[in-house]
């Protein structure tokens, strides 16, 4: 099974941060966080998430 990418987006596009990025000024988002810990729970294997539409 190929590794699938979780690097988080700001790792992608550095240059929308700037320097401030090696100050913390990066962020991830809820989705991200969420699948990464998703992969630690499955220890290391990725699941994709999925939505349930029209739970409260």
């Amino acid at each position: 099974m190929a590794r699938k990418d979780l690097t988080p987006y700001f790792y992608s596009h550095p240059d929308e941060y700037g320097d401030g990025l090696a100050l913390g000024n990066g962020e991830v988002t809820l989705f991200e966080l969420v699948q990464a810990y998703t992969v630690i729970a499955q220890m290391g294997s990725y699941k994709p998430l999925s939505f349930i539409d029209g739970e409260h």
